[in-house]
């Protein structure tokens, strides 16, 4: 089944500023697309990852991620959601795919359950018309009925930015999506370039208003991606991506002023994801690797994927547990049941013959503690169409779209996620996401 959804209108605001209307009528040019056909089979997509996690009430966990095109940041590029109900040992085919219409590119979805139990996907949008460029989302209300009778609600716009974080309920009840904001977005024109931090929700979702943030000179900046837990002492404390590692940014207002960013770890460009746990521990998952020596000097890679366990409120992590040792294994997402056990999704190898993964692995505090060996972990999808930017080579993009074009005329049409490709771990170059 596919929905064409449209927004009657929307709006958007700087908190404590009169509200700025958009357009009074908005579509949201997406199509949301709930038996996902031929068209996005595994054999049909030819690189994919950065996916993120959640779990709903009735334990059903939810893996959401992108591709389509050519690479990341490509036109084509689309957003899919996938299920387990047996606790990650299997996962289901692609059970919804957001797609643009024509023009008009998705990525970056990020699946969040708020305090009500309802199931949110926010995503990404470019779009030509740069008031409705940045995160929209949907939502479904009762997320733990069959696959065939999920039913998603309308999508409406959050910011004009990007949300890669889950959001966050503050005590006073209000809900803090972190927001990277898009520099060609009319909100960017308020308040300015190179921003990045909070919009604010105190209606459960219905709306959402820039809160405040923190701005980055050209030469740090990069994708925020940031994530943000409360502090026991009622702060905030934001984690966020930058060229040399990550930096650290606090606030004591709910997110209204923040501090300026200092340096928290040195590491690869890539985006962090931190948490508070059950327990009252914070988890931080991101790479542990050794610095690589080079004509420019020293690099890090996207490799040993590490969970690091904090008991004094992040201040030190003397616990951590290896959760994958390879490179080119990135953007953690993480989950955690009522009993304590900890889902975490990542990808590998986005543009590798043989790789192109969405893995899941799931360990408790316990097993950090103990620093105890982590198996294998579960396959939740593998592309295994050949055709992205690295498999055809640089050059002319209309010929490398050409190849594209006749490998999809020449592979032989497959159900969504039944390509049952052979298992690869080799571990060639890959291009990281910028």
């Amino acid at each position: 089944m596919m929905w064409l959804l449209t927004v009657v209108s929307f709006l958007w605001a700087v908190e404590g500023h009169e509200a700025v209307a958009a357009t009074p009528a908005l579509v949201a040019d997406v199509n949301v697309i709930t038996s996902p056909g031929a068209e996005f089979a595994d054999s049909r997509r030819f690189w994919q990852g950065i996916p993120s996690i959640e779990r709903t009430r009735g334990g059903r966990l939810v893996v959401a991620w992108y591709s389509g095109g050519l690479a990341e940041g490509s036109i084509e590029n689309y957003c899919l959601l996938s299920v387990s109900d047996d606790l990650n040992r299997t996962w289901s085919p692609p059970v919804l795919v957001v797609q643009g219409k024509q023009g008009v590119r998705t990525g970056e979805p990020l699946p969040w359950l708020d305090p009500g139990g309802r199931l949110w996907l926010f995503w990404n949008e470019i779009h030509p018309d740069k008031a409705r460029r940045g995160t929209w989302a949907i939502r479904c209300d009762s997320p733990d009925v069959p696959i065939a009778q999920l039913h998603w609600t309308e999508p409406q716009f959050v910011g004009g930015g990007i949300v890669l974080g889950k959001p966050l309920v503050s005590r006073s009840g209000a809900w803090l999506a972190p927001l990277d904001v898009r520099n060609d977005s009319p909100l960017a024109s308020q308040i300015g370039k190179n921003m990045a931090g909070v919009s604010v929700s105190t209606d459960q979702g219905v709306s959402w208003t820039w809160r405040g943030g923190w701005r980055l000179a050209d030469d740090v900046n990069d994708f925020d991606e940031h994530c943000i837990v409360e502090r026991g002492d009622g702060s905030l404390w934001a984690v966020l991506r930058v060229k040399a590692g990550l930096l650290q940014s606090t606030s004591s207002d709910e997110g209204r002023t923040w501090s300026d960013p200092i340096p928290f770890l040195t590491g690869t460009r890539t985006r962090a994801h931190l948490r508070r746990l059950n327990s009252g521990r914070l988890l931080l998952l991101y790479h542990d690797g050794p610095a690589h020596p080079g004509k420019s000097g020293v690099s890090y890679r996207r490799e040993a994927l590490t969970a690091f366990l904090s008991n004094d409120e992040g201040k030190t992590w003397p616990k951590k547990l290896l959760l994958d040792p390879r490179n080119r294994v990135s953007y953690p997402d993480a989950t955690q049941t009522p009993d304590g056990r900890i889902f975490v999704t990542y990808d590998y190898s986005r543009y590798n013959t043989g790789c192109k993964e969405v893995l899941a692995t799931s360990f408790t505090e316990d097993d950090i503690l103990q620093n105890r060996p982590l198996p294998t972990p579960t396959l939740i999808n593998r592309a295994t169409g050949y055709g992205n930017v690295q498999e055809i080579g640089s050059g002319d993009e209309d010929k490398m779209r050409e190849k594209v074009n006749k490998q999809l005329l020449d592979a032989p049409a497959q159900p969504a996620g039944k390509s049952g490709a052979p298992h690869s771990t080799d571990n060639p170059t890959n291009p990281s996401r910028p």
